[in-house]
């Protein structure tokens, strides 16, 4: 996923220890794919944060809040939550020094004009705050409530009926869905 940057110049605003600036607006990410997961986002991402001088870097803290959409991953129906988180990020006025055996890796850095790219930690905020499984409400009960209710409930009562009669010596039924599965079953036995 390729961000848009967002540089702020904080150079020379921020050139005396404790000299800061503060930034708010929308951030505008309209999608975020993160493995399988396509969430969107239909209002961006909104920040507000703080740039302040530490002396030897610019400390950046302040809010992200964004709405996502997506799937219910229980019943696959429509999914919306709002997510709030921090913005957090450290950016050294002085490139690594490797001699020294400093490794900055972990934080980023001024660029020699004077900006900072804030784009990754907006995102970051949001992102650290994703349930692990998006939910329309959080008593969902799963597909057996979603759009498809009636289908799953028929195909589980014929399943229902296949097993008792499976148990009575006949095959049970396959559904053509998976036969290419049952087909491939069968060559591997």
């Amino acid at each position: 996923m390729e961000l848009t940057s967002l540089p702020v110049r904080v150079l020379p605003k921020l050139a005396h220890t404790t000299s800061s600036i503060t930034r708010s607006g929308t951030y505008p990410l309209k999608q975020l794919v993160l493995g399988c997961r396509d969430l969107k986002l239909p209002g961006g991402i909104d920040y507000q944060f703080r740039l302040t001088n530490t002396g030897e870097a610019v400390l950046l803290t302040g809010r992200a809040c964004a709405t996502v959409l997506g799937s219910c991953e229980r019943c696959l129906g429509s999914a919306q939550q709002t997510l709030e988180g921090e913005i957090e990020g450290y950016y050294l006025f002085a490139p690594p020094d490797r001699k020294a055996g400093r490794d900055d890796h972990a934080q980023g850095h001024v660029s020699a004009e004077g900006f900072i790219d804030v784009a990754p930690e907006i995102v970051a905020a949001i992102v650290v705050e994703l349930p692990p499984v998006l939910l329309c409400a959080t008593d969902c009960t799963g597909v057996m409530e979603g759009p498809d209710a009636d289908f799953i409930q028929g195909a589980a009562d014929d399943a229902g009926d296949s097993c008792s009669e499976a148990d009575h010596g006949q095959a049970a039924p396959i559904n053509p869905q998976f036969a290419a599965l049952e087909q491939l079953r069968n060559k591997l036995s």
